[in-house]
C-alpha cells in the first residue's frame, strides 16, 4: 500500500489561479450589486442627496468583504489541499479529503486513467460520480505513475477545453443575464434571458450536489442560488400577470 500527498510548498502557485480565476468575477458580482443597490434606486423628490456619502461607505465595506471573503475561501482551500490523501493497494484506489465524500474506486472497476497536458491524472470507474482528481502537484508523481499504469495505460487528454480556456464566461454571462432580467421591462427579454438562466441556476446547483470532488461546505452553500430563481420566477409571474 502507497498513500500519496500534495506539495504543500506548492499550494502558492494554487493561490495564484485562485485569485486570478475569482478575483475579476468577485469585483463584478460586487460593482453590479452596488449599483443596483445604490445607484439603481430612484431618487426622492425633497429629500437630502445621501448616495455621494453612502457609495464610498458602501464600497469599502464591500471591497473589505470580498477581501476577507477571498482571504477565508483560499484558507480554506489550503485546509482542503493539505488534507489530501491518495492511496494505492493490491484492491483498488481510495482518495480522502477533509469534509469531502470518499471515493474507492476497485481496480477492476478503473474504466480510465487520463493524464493531462500539465501532469494531472483523472481516474474513472464504472459511472460519473466515480472520478478521483489527482492535481500536477502531487508528490513522488514517477512512482505514482508507475503504479497507475500497473491498473491500466493511459488515455492522453487533449488540449484545454472551452470551459477550461474561457472560465469566466460561465460567470459572466450569468452576470449579465441577471443585469437583463433586473433592469427590463419587456416580457420577451425577461423571458429569454430568465428561462435560461433558472435552467443553469438549478444545473449547477445539481452537478456541484452530485459531485464528490466537492467539499461538503460548498455544496450546501450552493442552495443559495435557489434565491435568485425564486426571484426570478417571481419577475416573470409578475410580467405575465
Amino acid at each position: 500500500m502507497r498513500t500519496f500527498a500534495y506539495d504543500a510548498e506548492r499550494f502558492a502557485d494554487l493561490r495564484k489561479i485562485v485569485l486570478r480565476r475569482s478575483a475579476p468575477i468577485a469585483l463584478a458580482a460586487t460593482a453590479v450589486g452596488l449599483y443596483l443597490g445604490l445607484l439603481g434606486a430612484p431618487a426622492q423628490p425633497g429629500q437630502i442627496n445621501m448616495v455621494p456619502i453612502i457609495v464610498p461607505l458602501v464600497m469599502l465595506l464591500g471591497l473589505f468583504s470580498l477581501w476577507r471573503g477571498l482571504v477565508r475561501g483560499i484558507d480554506r482551500q489550503r485546509v482542503l489541499y493539505e488534507s489530501y490523501r491518495l492511496t494505492i493497494d493490491d484492491g483498488g484506489i481510495t482518495r480522502v479529503q477533509l469534509d469531502t465524500p470518499t471515493i474507492y474506486i476497485a481496480n477492476e472497476d478503473v474504466s480510465q486513467i487520463a493524464k493531462g497536458g500539465n501532469g494531472s491524472y483523472a481516474i474513472k470507474g464504472r459511472n460519473e460520480r466515480e472520478v478521483i482528481a489527482i492535481d500536477a502537484r502531487i508528490n513522488n508523481r514517477d512512482e505514482l505513475e508507475q503504479l497507475l499504469l500497473r491498473i491500466r495505460p493511459f488515455d492522453e487528454l487533449g488540449g484545454q477545453s472551452l470551459t477550461a480556456r474561457f472560465h469566466n464566461l460561465p460567470s459572466i454571462a450569468v452576470i449579465c443575464l441577471l443585469a437583463a432580467v433586473y433592469f427590463s421591462d419587456s416580457k420577451m427579454i425577461v423571458t429569454l434571458c430568465g428561462v435560461p438562466l433558472i435552467g443553469v441556476l438549478v444545473w449547477a446547483l445539481l452537478s456541484v450536489r452530485k459531485s464528490r470532488n466537492i467539499d461538503d461546505k460548498t455544496r450546501r452553500s450552493m442552495y443559495f442560488v435557489l434565491l435568485p430563481v425564486f426571484w426570478i420566477l417571481a419577475r416573470l409571474f409578475d410580467l405575465w400577470s
